[in-house]
């Protein structure tokens, strides 16, 4: 019958249409959302019930595409706003470029859907083939890249990685229990030498720092006493992350270490480990709370990645901490990579080894600014950073 569709899920309905899909295979061949991810955005205390989290392309009454939008809140000034932030795109394979709806592409048409939500779009970290696809559409424009930081943590560590690589040896398999047994523990203790000979390197810690602070493993994460959540007096805009919106982060997390329900969700990239790790910053001397920190880490085909993700500190010098008890969770995790904000570089910059095995790369933006809305205009005034938009839940 060759007939096509476009349906809108809003938010208060993305649980109910995650849990159709587990069940309805033959109107949904792949998962458009699994149901930990519309179990979390359904409790986004950005999101009202009626917003639009979910946009579905519908060929012959089957599924072939879908666009989720994840509202969040911006600070404009001392005011705040919402932006929708794209945070999953798939279209299958056999519709790809082909002009179906409107005579233009499944593509196309659920991005001007998107687009037309009543809340601006602010979009970042997009793959390669995205990136040409926004750069190639006018109506969206592009903003300078945000640099970040990746620190090669795992080149101090080589005897676990080469363990790794043998432990995947297929002729070893028969011995594989009791190979892996005694390589992992000749690789851990050859590597924790290695760091222990090292740490004078490449912990960028001034002396006596470490021994100032505490990091205490916490559920939820408490606001400071200066806290504040207002905004400065000027118009700039920026992604708003208060203590509420980490601690829904933390409470409804979009990624689970059991995969057996989301094997057909695209973006449900296998993870054998995924979890927060939040902190509370404690003064040894005071026994007083002196800033909080946020982590994520994630582990898929053996690489371990750590984020430096949420952060507020009273001073610099608890700032640097952060950055220390980052190495110290990847020395014990053996964390092949750490990610963090450009706001570390100056405690990197003067360390000759840690330096050399940081690297730094660039995420893109694009925008699209509805009339009368906050990127209408040509020039406006943005901040930037590592945890913009769905960056930090996955």
């Amino acid at each position: 019958m060759n007939e096509y569709h476009i349906e809108e899920i809003p938010v208060g309905k993305l649980v109910e249409c995650a849990e159709r899909a587990l069940v309805d295979k033959k109107t949904f061949p792949f998962l458009p959302i699994s149901l930990d991810r519309a179990i979390a955005q359904a409790n986004n205390p950005a999101a009202s019930e009626d917003d639009i989290g979910l946009i579905l392309a519908f060929y012959n009454e089957i599924c072939i595409g879908y666009r989720g939008l994840l509202p969040c809140l911006v600070n404009v000034g001392r005011d705040t706003d919402i932006v929708n932030a794209p945070s999953t795109f798939y279209i299958a394979p056999e519709y790809r470029g082909k002009k179906l709806i409107d005579n233009i592409t499944i593509a196309e048409k659920i991005n001007t859907v998107a687009i037309e939500q009543k809340h601006d779009f602010l979009g970042t970290g997009f793959s390669q083939q995205a990136i040409r696809y926004y750069q190639s559409d006018k109506r969206f424009q592009s903003l300078s890249p945000l640099p970040y930081l990746r620190i090669n943590i795992g080149w101090l560590s080589p005897f676990s990685s080469i363990f790794k690589k043998l432990s995947r040896i297929n002729k070893i398999s028969q011995l594989r229990g009791f190979f892996n047994f005694c390589t992992h523990i000749v690789s851990i203790t050859l590597d924790r030498l290695i760091n222990i000979a090292l740490k004078s390197w490449i912990n960028p810690v001034g002396s006596g720092t470490s021994a100032h602070f505490n990091a205490v493993k916490v559920n939820t994460i408490s606001a400071l006493t200066n806290d504040s959540t207002d905004g400065e007096s000027s118009q700039q805009i920026k992604i708003h992350r208060d203590v509420d919106v980490i601690n829904w982060m933390l409470n409804y997390p979009w990624i689970k270490n059991d995969q057996s329900i989301q094997s057909r969700y695209h973006f449900a990239t296998p993870r054998t480990r995924f979890e927060f790790l939040p902190y509370h910053l404690i003064d040894r001397a005071k026994n007083k709370r002196v800033g909080y920190a946020v982590y994520s880490i994630s582990v898929q085909d053996e690489f371990t990645t750590l984020k430096i993700l949420d952060y507020k500190t009273l001073n610099d010098k608890i700032e640097l901490f952060v950055l220390a008890n980052a190495l110290d969770i990847a020395r014990r995790e053996d964390v092949n990579t750490i990610e963090c904000s450009m706001d570390f570089w100056k405690y990197i910059e003067g360390k000759g080894l840690l330096r050399k095995v940081t690297r730094s790369s660039n995420r893109v933006y694009a925008v699209y600014g509805k009339k009368g809305g906050l990127f209408e205009q040509q020039s406006f005034n943005i901040e930037l950073n590592y945890t913009d938009c769905d960056k930090p839940y996955t």
